[in-house]
């Protein structure tokens, strides 16, 4: 006796397809689940057992051999409860089965009471079988599924319902099952934050910083005293982000639902504020059953790291190779799991351990070896991972005067208009090596060359450059000229390195 039917495994945020088989041979009473099954499933032998007994039908005699294929991956968690349940039914020919169970997809965590609890991972299912699959889930999924506009879905909640459907004694009227939103539900959607940049008085150079970072994913560091502003100016980066397209907005809900349990699509640009306790798992994934981290929960989108010389010297210098590879590998015994990590930066940094290194008005209480302790966590190549650098001014009387007091609303409509300015260039100097730019651009020789040659700025700075150029045209609507390329130079220029040769 025999019996085969589909569900999945969650890998790291993704999907694979799994084959349940139930095979119940003559013999003496033995259950055994086999296809590298961690502790839960093997532990589903007595809700299986108590949900079949309580509906009525009985324990087939026998040798009972589940098997998860393909066997080299390994399994974990409670979902495949059901479809075992319901494959030793068919196998033993308690219930008759009417339904093509090759086209279904079968998940749900039995109760000893033979209800059906929700499980991890149908969102991850449902774009990865998309509308070839129709699914047998507990009632509590049915919005993962249905938000992607499948409609094959059968829902159940309980082990009868289940039973009932396989057999066709039952007909699913969706509509009426699916979950009522309710204004607590609605609250994360429709949540509009009070912050503008109108509130923040003067730093013009941070403003326009901040614009050209959000129009081409530049890393930006600020650095000033106490009190200046770094932070007010990082936190309402949100207010002028753009809406993710619809492909970025279902990866990135993919990545949310494998931490956090939320029940709508994500459409705003991803912005996570990170805390200098942060652990290495916290902010690369992994775990004992590997996570996302902060990482990528903020792919696509933003990472804010306030006070960046808090942190720890170790989980400063883990974030440089995924932020330039923009994935995350973490490598299991069974396998290796990716994340993906898109991700942009903004930190904030005083200039020293008082704060006040380089005012004009406080003085600096630092002592030299204070100061070389406080950068020596700040390494050159994970500074060279900013692409620009900005310094925040104190507060006076002047700035209130003339500031110009640009606000959210100007801000995005300079980005909408510099966005709109792609279509009038080519930009392909971001394509060619430096010895081509230079031989193309000789505007490039005479500027990048130069400062190259004083070590003013580094190899790496230059790619920083070249975007930061690529920006700068888009936000002024102008050809590649001296002026763009000093003044990418000088908001790229690694301001760190000029402050520790003053000390």
């Amino acid at each position: 006796m025999f019996s085969k039917l589909h569900s999945y495994v969650l890998s790291g945020i993704d999907v694979l397809p799994i084959v349940i088989e139930v095979s119940i041979a003559p013999g003496l009473p033995k259950f055994e689940i086999i296809g590298l099954a961690d502790t839960a499933i093997k532990e589903s032998k007595e809700r299986i057992f108590k949900s079949i007994l309580i509906n009525g039908y009985t324990i087939p005699p026998g040798n009972i051999t589940i098997n998860l294929a393909p066997a080299k991956i390994k399994k974990k968690g409670s979902i495949y409860d059901l479809p075992i349940a319901l494959g030793i039914l068919i196998a033993s020919q308690q219930i008759i089965n009417k339904k093509d169970l090759e086209k279904f997809i079968i998940a749900g965590e039995l109760s000893l009471d033979g209800l059906i609890r929700e499980v991890e991972g149908l969102f991850s299912a449902a774009l990865y079988f998309e509308d070839k699959k129709q699914y047998i889930i507990p009632n509590k999924n049915i919005n993962e599924v249905y938000s992607l506009g499948n409609k094959n879905i059968f829902p159940c909640k309980s082990f009868q319902e289940a039973i009932e459907i396989i057999s066709e004694k039952k007909e699913v009227n969706l509509l009426e099952m699916l979950p009522k939103k309710d204004s607590q539900q609605n609250s994360k959607e429709e949540q509009k934050t009070t912050m503008d940049y109108g509130e923040v008085i003067g730093n013009e150079i941070a403003k326009f910083a901040i614009q050209l970072s959000v129009l081409e994913k530049l890393n930006i560091l600020f650095i000033g005293p106490p009190g200046c502003g770094k932070t007010m100016l990082a936190k309402r980066l949100p207010t002028i982000l753009p809406k993710l397209n619809h492909e970025d907005s279902l990866v990135i809900t993919k990545i949310y639902k494998a931490v956090e349990n939320i029940d709508y699509i994500i459409e705003d640009t991803p912005f996570r504020i990170v805390h200098s306790s942060v652990s290495d798992i916290g902010l690369l994934g992994g775990g004992h059953y590997p996570k996302p981290g902060e990482l990528s929960l903020s792919h696509k989108g933003y990472l804010f790291l306030d006070e960046l010389s808090e942190y720890k010297k170790d989980t400063l210098q883990s974030l440089r190779i995924p932020i330039e590879q923009k994935l995350i590998k973490i490598n299991r015994v069974e396998q290796t799991i990716t994340y993906p990590c898109d991700v942009t930066l903004i930190a904030c940094t005083n200039p020293c351990t008082c704060g006040y290194y380089g005012d004009t008005v406080k003085m600096c209480r630092c002592n030299q070896n204070s100061l070389h302790r406080f950068y020596s966590k700040l390494s050159g190549p994970l500074l060279d991972r900013f692409d620009m650098t900005v310094f925040i001014n104190q507060f006076d009387r002047e700035t209130l005067e003339n500031s110009k007091n640009i606000d959210s609303k100007t801000m995005m409509t300079n980005i909408q208009s510099a966005n709109d300015n792609r279509k009038n260039f080519k930009f392909d100097y971001l394509h060619l090596d430096l010895k081509e730019s230079f031989n193309r651009y000789p505007i490039f020789k005479n500027t990048l060359g130069l400062a190259l040659d004083k070590k003013f700025i580094s190899l790496r700075k230059v790619k920083s450059i070249l975007k930061t150029c690529k920006a700068l045209q888009l936000y002024h609507n102008e050809n590649l000229n001296e002026d763009i390329i000093l003044q990418a130079i000088d908001l790229c220029r690694d301001k760190v390195v000029g402050l520790l040769n003053n000390i």
